[in-house]
């Protein structure tokens, strides 16, 4: 379905229900990508696709396989996030070879993540929290509060 596309800016699958086989392998998403409470009902790939911006993946569910060796993360907190959920859907598939494989990716992201010094923190993914609180306010918390924070972001917090 989004084999070999190209995501430019913000890609947000949030809360999307998928209900037939899912392609995204050899994507790439250049920008901020959010699948968080995203449902895959049939097989999803994300072979080799790569997330070079921010990428939100939090409540993820997979009815059927997921196959993604290979999938590159610029950030690797959102690879050991991705890797957690495949290990565990190649765990309830029952395939321990494909699990081991998520299982050392979730290694190696702990190891990078570990040895960052906190002042590595750019402003950018500070703006990046910003836009995804903004996002997460319009969908979870209604337009009322989503409005104040609008301002907030906007205008900053005046007295």
């Amino acid at each position: 379905m989004f084999r070999d596309a190209t995501f430019e800016g913000l890609a947000s699958f949030t809360k999307v229900t998928f209900s037939d086989f899912d392609d995204f392998s050899d994507a790439m998403f250049s920008d901020f990508a959010e699948f968080s409470g995203a449902t895959f009902g049939g097989g999803t790939w994300f072979s080799r696709a790569t997330f070079a911006g921010q990428a939100w993946l939090y409540g993820m569910t997979f009815a059927r396989d997921l196959q993604a060796r290979d999938t590159w993360f610029n950030d690797p907190a959102a690879q050991e996030t991705f890797c957690r959920i495949a290990r565990r859907n190649c765990e309830d598939r029952g395939d321990r070879d494909e699990a081991d494989y998520y299982h050392e990716a979730i290694e190696r992201a702990l190891r990078i993540v570990s040895t960052t010094p906190a002042h590595a923190i750019s402003e950018t993914s500070c703006d990046d929290l910003l836009v995804f609180l903004f996002f997460f306010s319009l969908v979870y918390i209604g337009d009322r509060q989503s409005s104040y924070l609008t301002d907030v972001l906007t205008e900053g917090v005046t007295g």
